[in-house]
C-alpha cells in the first residue's frame, strides 16, 4: 500500500480499486467496523492532520467539528503543527500503528 502526504497535510493511501483515500477515515473506519457516513467527519484531536492513531481520532458531526476547530484556534493559532515529510513504510499490523505514525512537530 502507497502512502503519501497530500497539499493539506493529510496523510493518504492507495486504493484497491486505484485512486487515493484518506488513511484517517480508513482507521476510523477499522476501528469502528463499518464506513462512516458521508456527514460524519474525523477529528484530529491534537491538530495534527498525519496523526492517524486511533486515540487522536474523533467522529464528529459537521457542527461539532466546527466547534472543535473554533476552540482550539486559541491553542493552535500560534503553532501550527509541522508535518515532518519523511513517510514511513506501511506496518504489517495496520496504518495506525507507531513505525507507521508520522510525526508533527509544533
Amino acid at each position: 500500500m502507497s502512502r503519501r502526504i497530500d497539499a493539506k497535510g493529510y496523510v493518504r493511501v492507495s486504493a484497491p480499486g486505484g485512486g487515493w483515500e484518506y488513511e484517517h477515515r480508513l482507521v476510523m473506519e477499522t476501528m469502528l467496523g463499518r464506513r462512516l457516513r458521508r456527514d460524519e467527519h474525523v477529528h484530529h484531536r491534537n491538530g495534527c492532520k498525519s496523526d492517524n492513531d486511533p486515540e487522536n481520532l474523533e467522529v464528529l458531526d459537521a457542527g461539532a467539528h466546527v466547534a472543535a476547530h473554533n476552540m482550539s484556534r486559541g491553542r493552535f493559532s500560534a503553532q501550527v503543527p509541522h508535518v515532518t515529510h519523511e513517510v514511513r513504510p506501511m506496518s504489517p499490523n495496520g496504518p495506525h500503528t507507531p513505525n507507521a505514525l508520522i510525526h508533527c512537530e509544533l
